[in-house]
This record gives structure tokens, C-alpha cells and sequence, in this order.
């Protein structure tokens, strides 16, 4: 009877920690949460990331682990937070169906501009993830602004979008309703696609797509 007691007692001890760490997490992850939307809500960090890139032009958040001793506390902690500043454009960016730039298949970043400077924020993922930061001069028009950010402007075909996709998805549910098999649409879907992609889908037959479909729009 002791030793039964002893392993409930074993049971609930360990739920009360796998609880603890739950809500420790949950915590951790809310404020990183409010700490992204707070990076892009005003200009102080892309300010900071003005006068830091005037002297380090081209950094990434781990090139100064080891060498702190010539930056700030306020430095330090605008580098270690890249990876937030990263994470905030990006949620942004797949709001509004911007998509990164990539190099190899390893590296991607997004490309901003504020105060007539352009600056490619982006990430380099391998046996861990390291962000980076590169100021540019050569901005062109696929930069996005930052006072969009700051103010979370959609861009300018996302409500377009919006309503296509919801259309589509109106489409795909409506084939199903009417015993399509969900497989045979994926299949469809994902066809059409690799087909897009390896532009194997001509232009006379895109047209005649175009035109079979109009009336669906």
C-alpha cells in the first residue's frame, strides 16, 4: 500500500513539474511574442541599426560572441536581438505574400529600406541558425518600406489576394463537396503546380485556361 502511495505521489510530483515547465514556456513564448511586435511598432531599433551599420556595414548576431569588449550593453543586446527584428519582417512579409530572397538552399532574407537606406535582414541555417544584417544604397523598388511595417500596412495586392485565395479555397471545398477525391485534388493541385514551375504549361494554354474559368470569377 506504501509503495502504491509512494508512486502516486512520484505521478503527481511529475506532472506538477512537466506543468511548470508548460507554463515557463508558454511565458517564454508570449514574451518573445510582444518583444517581435514591439521591435517593429516604432523606429528605435532600425534607428539603432542606422548608426550600427555605419561602422559594421555587414555583421551577424554571432560575430560578437566572443569579442564584446569594444560594444556597448545597448549593442550587444540590438545584435542578439537580429534574430527577433528577423522574425517581426517575416511575419509581416507572409502576411502580405512577400516571400524571401534565397541563396542556396541555406540561406534567405528580406530586403527593407527607411531613410533612403536599404538593408537585406536575413537568416543562415545549418547546425544552428545565425542572422545577419547587410547595409545597401542599391535599393529598388521590391524593397519593403519600413513605415509599412511599423504601421502594418498591407501591401499593395494583398486584399487581391486575399479574396483569389478565398475564392480558390471555395473552389477546392465545392469540387470535394461533390465527391471529388481529396487525393485526386491534391494530386491535381500539386500537378499544376510542378507544371507552373517547370514552365511546362504553354502561354496559348494558360490563356485557354484563363478564359474557360472566367466565369468562375
Amino acid at each position: 500500500m506504501m509503495y502504491v502511495e509512494g508512486d502516486t505521489m512520484q505521478k503527481i510530483e511529475s506532472r506538477e513539474k512537466l506543468h511548470e515547465l508548460v507554463e515557463k514556456d508558454k511565458k517564454r513564448l508570449e514574451a518573445r511574442k510582444n518583444k517581435i511586435h514591439e521591435i517593429v511598432s516604432n523606429d528605435v531599433y532600425i534607428k539603432w541599426l542606422e548608426r550600427f551599420t555605419n561602422k559594421y556595414d555587414k555583421f551577424q548576431d554571432d560575430e560578437f560572441f566572443y569579442d564584446k569588449k569594444h560594444l556597448s550593453d545597448e549593442d550587444l543586446d540590438n545584435v542578439n536581438n537580429l534574430s527577433l527584428f528577423f522574425d517581426a519582417i517575416n511575419h509581416y512579409a507572409s502576411l502580405n505574400y512577400i516571400y524571401p530572397k534565397k541563396e542556396f538552399d541555406f540561406t534567405h532574407y528580406y530586403q527593407i529600406k527607411y531613410n533612403g537606406i536599404g538593408y537585406e535582414i536575413g537568416v543562415i541555417t545549418g547546425q544552428g541558425t545565425v542572422s545577419f544584417c547587410e547595409r545597401t544604397y542599391n535599393i529598388t523598388d521590391e524593397f519593403i518600406d519600413f513605415n509599412d511595417i511599423m504601421i502594418n500596412k498591407p501591401q499593395e495586392k494583398t486584399e487581391y489576394f486575399n479574396k483569389r485565395l478565398i475564392e480558390l479555397s471555395s473552389i477546392i471545398g465545392y469540387y470535394y463537396e461533390q465527391g471529388i477525391p481529396m487525393h485526386a485534388i491534391e494530386q491535381t493541385i500539386n500537378n499544376t503546380l510542378s507544371d507552373i514551375k517547370n514552365s511546362i504549361v504553354k502561354e496559348e494554354d494558360y490563356k485557354k485556361l484563363v478564359k474557360k474559368y472566367k466565369g468562375i470569377r
